[in-house]
């Protein structure tokens, strides 16, 4: 293929396969869980060698009958990846956390510019990772992104571009982006609630309101699933709860 920019360059791994091999086995042995960036398909595709890899009872469990690490070892982004991986991801039994600001065309028209046209359009595959089998969770990428959760769900769940990152006279729904890779509102809540709850070990404490949990809350002006999908970045944090305690309140801002 071209290759980055056409220049026949595609990368070089930060680390060669039987160092990142042994290392994440060593980390996992060490009780560590470890966190892996990575946005090409081949950067993926050594990650998921290398949690492949792992083995025994020490560093795999069988929970439902499937394969969960037990160091809920992380894939950070996952921004291009090849088909037979989203088979192997679904399998894998690693946390895949994605940040789905960036799901948008409008961020994503500099890699557009960069790679061949035919793999342009595959990027963040949310909903074809889901339905392999994938454990999800949702984060921002702050400071290099938005720290907004609302604007991450919206772009989640229509693909299109934030109203705000348009380019002059842009239209959101000609700006929308692979839309058979949205997933619904409630999928979407649930990666940034529970999905990342289980990602730091805290899913019988948080991620959900249930009794005697800690109750950290976001109390809304409207209801996400009342609003149309594009607008659901105009609801408003009345308040917000940390352990059941109100460490924000939108009543108490000047404005």
């Amino acid at each position: 293929g071209e290759g980055l920019g056409g220049s026949g360059w595609r990368g070089k791994p930060i680390y060669e396969p039987a160092k990142l091999f042994e290392m994440v086995s060593a980390l996992d042995k060490l009780g560590f869980q470890v966190h892996m960036h990575c946005c090409g398909d081949a950067a993926v595709a050594l990650a998921i060698d290398a949690l492949e890899a792992l083995q025994g009872s020490e560093a795999v469990a069988i929970v439902d009958g499937k394969r969960e690490l037990r160091r809920r070892h992380i894939i950070a982004h996952v921004q291009f990846i090849s088909t037979p991986d989203i088979t192997r991801i679904g399998k894998l039994g690693a946390m895949v956390n994605m940040s789905p600001f960036w799901f948008q065309r409008s961020e994503c028209e500099y890699v557009n510019s960069l790679v061949e046209p035919q793999i342009a359009f595959t990027q963040y595959p949310c909903r074809s990772i889901v339905d392999a089998g994938a454990r999800v969770c949702f984060g921002s990428d702050w400071p290099v992104s938005s720290v907004v959760p609302l604007q991450g769900i919206q772009v989640a769940v229509t693909r299109q571009s934030l109203p705000e990152d348009l380019p002059p006279h842009g239209n959101a729904a000609e700006e929308e982006w692979n839309y058979g890779e949205s997933i619904s509102l409630a999928e979407a809540l649930q990666f940034y609630t529970q999905g990342s709850a289980r990602a730091n070990f805290r899913e019988e404490e948080v991620g959900a309101v249930r009794v005697g949990w800690q109750a950290d809350l976001v109390l809304l002006d409207a209801d996400p699933f009342s609003v149309p999908p594009h607008e659901i970045s105009k609801c408003r944090v009345l308040r917000t709860l940390c352990k059941g305690d109100t460490v924000w309140d939108a009543a108490s801002v000047q404005p």
